[in-house]
């Protein structure tokens, strides 16, 4: 009887160190290859027309003085007929002088939503549509510039009834010439690249939140605290069967690189939102496109529940090469410390070398546990 309970549970902890290394695999490798090699067979092209509609641009902010006014010649700078478009601009309770730079605008094209007490991002997009004039909205944030002609590329695809929403493309963050901004602009191109392959082929899931353009009509109000609030009115739309397209002619640059910081805090907080935004998508069942389906649960529920294969893996190292173990789990806390410890001294140490790629990306995984963890504490997190 003993033999036969621990021959099971080797059986069983095989199974699932096997399953482990399959997800890894396929959510990292054999998706993307999938997926561009769909694109290329199976395109479907959206139908567009250049007829413009009215658009109302919407900006939250919170605390932003020192980037808005750039954000404000960036908006005045879109080739767009200026008798069809205006510029929103939501204050989420500043208090650092940006409303104060948006008043001193006197094109008329721009105007201030105040909230007055600070409600988070997702109450100022519903009091923003709420107050929007545009047949289209568009979702815009402060640090992204968006190109000048990138408004016009994304409207004329809703001649389209199939098409529920358009985004922008990433073309990386600002060059400075440190690795960590390359680092991330190879991660943004990769993830910008198949979510592009995914709209070619019928549609992506996700938005982007520097330029998510929609129907107003298909506008359904978030709920407050949402933090993926692109995520979700991508995914709602994908969900009802229409498409999420990417433009690769829309494109988005980040008016400041990164910092190693900065991405760990984004990379908190998106793990965060992950969880949280399942509640406020219809169930899996229930959606209309299976294609949608395929693309939810592959490009992003498999990312989400990565740190359980991962643990899977390590532990059966152990088992299988103890030696082996040891040594890269000695070499891998190292690691862990020395980045911890750069990024508490001077994150430049790291931020500005090749190999500070592996302590970030070890970190950057840490990350990802911490919001987890904190959404299932309920921790606070801020947008």
């Amino acid at each position: 009887m003993f033999k036969f309970t621990m021959d099971f549970f080797a059986f069983l902890f095989s199974a699932l160190f096997w399953l482990s290394a399959a997800v890894v695999v396929y959510a990292f490798f054999l998706f993307p290859v999938l997926v561009w090699a769909l694109a290329i067979r199976l395109r479907c092209h959206a139908s567009r027309s250049d007829g413009l509609k009215s658009v109302t641009l919407i900006i939250p902010f919170y605390n932003e003085a020192d980037r808005i006014g750039a954000k404000i010649e960036n908006c005045l700078a879109l080739d767009y007929p200026p008798g069809q478009i205006e510029f929103l601009f939501i204050s989420d309770g500043s208090s650092d002088g940006g409303e104060e730079v948006v008043n001193a605008c006197e094109d008329p094209r721009v105007r201030l939503l105040e909230l007055g007490t600070r409600r988070g991002k997702s109450a100022a997009l519903n009091e923003g549509v709420g107050d929007a004039k545009g047949e289209i909205i568009a979702f815009s944030d402060v640090g992204g510039e968006i190109d000048g002609s990138a408004m016009k590329s994304v409207v004329r695809y809703f001649h389209d009834h199939q098409v529920g929403c358009v985004c922008g493309t990433y073309r990386g963050a600002a060059t400075t010439g440190r690795d960590i901004a390359k680092l991330a602009a190879g991660y943004l191109g990769f993830e910008m690249q198949l979510r592009t392959w995914e709209s070619n082929i019928w549609t992506a899931v996700g938005g982007t939140g520097a330029l998510l353009v929609m129907r107003r009509q298909d506008f359904t109000p978030l709920p407050e605290g949402l933090l993926n609030d692109d995520f979700v009115l991508a995914a709602r739309l994908a969900a009802e069967g229409k498409r999420v397209i990417y433009e690769p002619e829309a494109h988005i640059d980040e008016l400041t690189a990164p910092g190693s910081a900065k991405i760990l805090r984004r990379r908190a907080r998106i793990s965060y939102g992950n969880w949280q935004m399942l509640s406020c998508l219809p169930r899996v069942r229930n959606w209309r496109s299976r294609f949608a389906v395929w693309v939810f649960v592959s490009h992003k529920l498999l990312r989400m529940i990565l740190p359980i294969p991962l643990g899977v893996l390590w532990v059966g190292l152990g088992f299988l090469s103890p030696v082996l173990f040891w040594l890269l789990t000695i070499c891998l806390v190292a690691m862990l410390a020395f980045g911890g410890l750069c990024m508490r001294i001077n994150p430049r140490l790291i931020e500005d070398h090749s190999l500070g790629a592996i302590p970030l990306i070890l970190l950057s995984l840490g990350a990802v546990c911490v919001g987890t963890l904190r959404y299932f504490r309920r921790g606070e997190v801020e947008w």
